[in-house]
């Protein structure tokens, strides 16, 4: 490190590919930059609260089939899936029965 900040000089260690000091994810993070990865999209887990809060603005039912889910065990299901980009907003989060939450896998539900 010189008086201005890090040095980027190459360095080798006697290794293949070996030449380059500071990686893409180091730099930017010391940037304060996200570098953009194809691994998948971390999950989020949902808070206690967030769930309650689906259960009863669901009114206790599946929203995809209508059926009345039990109170312990049910699924908060993603629209739009974690790994499609969805997040963990309220919007994006809906009541569902194991059934159809586990049958729906990574695909989007419409709702007829």
């Amino acid at each position: 490190m010189n008086e201005t900040g890090p040095s980027f000089q190459k360095k080798n260690d006697g290794l293949p590919g070996a030449g380059v000091g500071w990686s893409l994810a180091i730099v930017a993070g010391l940037l304060g930059l996200a570098v953009l990865s194809k691994s998948k999209p971390q999950r989020v887990p949902l808070r206690q609260s967030q769930r309650k809060r689906v259960f009863v603005g669901g009114e206790g039912k599946c929203y995809h089939c209508g059926k009345f889910v039990p109170t312990k065990g049910y699924h908060v299901d993603h629209s739009n899936p974690v790994s499609k980009g969805g997040t963990n907003h309220m919007r994006n989060l809906k009541l569902s029965c194991a059934e159809c939450n586990l049958s729906k896998g990574t695909k989007r539900w419409r709702k007829n």
